[in-house]
C-alpha cells in the first residue's frame, strides 16, 4: 500500500452518476502527515450535449454553479476546460504520476461520491480510477465520529468554504483532517494509553 493521499473533489451537474455529469476535477496528492507531493491537479470538464444538460440541471444545482462561476468556466473553454475523455486521461496520468510506491488512497470528503462518477469515466477502455486502492480516507467518518463522541471537538471544526469548487474543497477537506489529527486521533490514543 502507497504512502500516498490522493485528496480529491468533483463537481457535478447533480447527485446521480447515472444521469448527471462532471463539470470540475481536482485532485492533490499528499502524504499522511498532508505535505504536499506536487502542485495538485485541476480540470474544469465540458459534458457531451452541454447545452442538454444544462437544461435538465436541478435549479439548486444551477444556482450554485452559476454562483461560483463554473458554468461561466465551461461555457468559455480554455486551457484548463476538458472533453470528458480528455478529463479521464489526465486524471489516469495523475493517479499513476504517484502509484511508485503502490497504490494511492483516495481521500476528501464523502469521497464516494467522487468514486462513483469517476469510476463511469473511461479513456481507451481504462476507467480513470485504475491504480487506485479499494480503501478511502474519508474525513467525513471523522466528522460523525466527532459528532457522536466528541461533540467539544466537533463544535470547534474549522469553518468550509462551501463555494462548491474543486480547489477550495480540497482545501477545506484536508483543513478538516489536519484538525482532526491534531483533536480527535491524538485525544483518541490519549485514551487507548489510560
Amino acid at each position: 500500500m502507497s504512502g500516498v493521499l490522493l485528496w480529491t473533489d468533483i463537481e457535478t451537474t447533480g447527485l446521480d452518476e447515472c444521469r448527471d455529469a462532471v463539470l470540475e476535477i481536482g485532485m492533490q496528492a499528499t502524504d499522511w502527515v498532508l505535505h504536499p507531493l506536487d502542485r495538485g491537479m485541476r480540470v474544469v470538464v465540458r459534458p457531451s450535449r452541454w447545452w442538454w444538460r444544462r437544461l435538465r440541471m436541478s435549479a439548486y444545482c444551477r444556482h450554485m454553479h452559476a454562483v461560483n462561476r463554473l458554468i461561466d468556466e465551461v461555457d468559455a473553454g480554455g486551457a484548463h476546460t476538458f472533453s470528458r475523455s480528455e478529463a479521464a486521461s489526465t486524471v489516469i496520468e495523475y493517479i499513476a504520476k504517484h502509484s511508485e510506491g503502490g497504490m494511492p488512497l483516495l481521500a476528501g470528503s464523502s469521497v464516494d461520491f467522487d468514486r462513483r462518477f469517476l469510476r463511469r469515466m473511461h479513456f481507451l477502455g481504462h476507467s480513470a480510477l485504475e491504480g487506485v486502492s479499494h480503501r478511502i480516507v474519508d474525513v467525513s467518518v471523522l466528522d460523525e465520529i466527532a459528532r457522536h463522541r466528541y461533540p467539544d471537538v466537533y463544535a470547534h471544526r474549522p469553518d468550509r468554504t462551501t463555494n462548491h469548487r474543486a480547489a477550495n474543497c480540497l482545501h477545506d477537506s484536508m483543513n478538516l483532517y489536519h484538525y482532526y489529527q491534531q483533536h480527535l486521533l491524538k485525544q483518541q490514543t490519549q485514551a487507548e494509553k489510560s
